[in-house]
């Protein structure tokens, strides 16, 4: 059976800061290693804020993964808010650590991460984030 590539989830928290729409890929493996890449999306009109999260996430196992991640966020602010006490970073590198279930063949997708952002604000050391979405089945031909 094929490996299904293709995940949509929404992450609480996590690398959009408050929130995320995100869409990962499962791009290789490497001896027992997994390697996916991930993009999303954040819109908080309320806070004139969007964020454009990516990260490259390495996991183990076949449906429970322990997983590190490392990722950039790319921040637009329509005018500066209370959210980052001093500065408003245009560019938030992240480094993250947690667990992931998903199934080779697709279906449901969680994972739940604690992360630290780069640079980091005062109030901000350690942030965390909880994904749920869909891994979905790989076609057959």
């Amino acid at each position: 059976m094929a490996r299904a590539k293709n995940t949509v989830f929404v992450e609480l928290l996590g690398r959009g800061v408050l929130y995320s729409v995100n869409y990962e890929r499962w791009l290789f493996s490497y001896r027992s290693l997994d390697f996916s890449g991930q993009v999303g999306l954040s819109v908080m009109k309320n806070q004139d804020l969007i964020t454009f999260p990516l990260a490259l996430n390495v996991m183990k196992g076949k449906v429970h993964h322990p997983m590190i991640s490392i990722g950039y966020t790319q921040v637009l602010w329509q005018q500066p808010t209370n959210f980052f006490k001093n500065d408003y970073p245009e560019s938030i590198f992240i480094v993250g650590a947690g667990y992931k279930y998903q199934r080779p063949e697709g279906g449901f997708y969680f994972t739940l991460q604690v992360m630290k952002f780069f640079p980091v604000d005062e109030n901000i050391l350690i942030w965390g984030g909880l994904g749920i979405g869909y891994t979905f089945k790989q076609q057959t031909a």
